[in-house]
């Protein structure tokens, strides 16, 4: 009824990739964690610089941005501008 093979093979496939997955988590390559890190930080920035621009203070928007990263950047995009009020 069912092809044995392909499920042992199916079932060793995605075997090797939890072992490939498991260890990019656990010991990723500095380079990639730098990388990834970097872009987190140019993103909140980028956050604070579309808050700075809608009228909201640089500093604390930088910081929510650092730390939130792309959620922060959404965050500042729905932003309504204080210029308006």
């Amino acid at each position: 009824m069912f092809n044995t093979d392909a499920i042992l093979i199916r079932k060793q496939f995605l075997r090797v990739v939890f072992i490939f997955m498991g260890e990019l988590f656990i010991n990723p390559e500095p380079s990639l964690v730098f990388l990834l890190m970097l872009l987190h930080c140019l993103i909140g920035l980028n956050a604070a610089i579309v808050a700075d621009q809608k009228g909201y203070l640089f500093t604390f928007w930088l910081i929510i941005g650092l730390i939130g990263g792309t959620i922060g950047l959404i965050a500042a995009l729905f932003l309504s501008s204080k210029h308006d009020r």
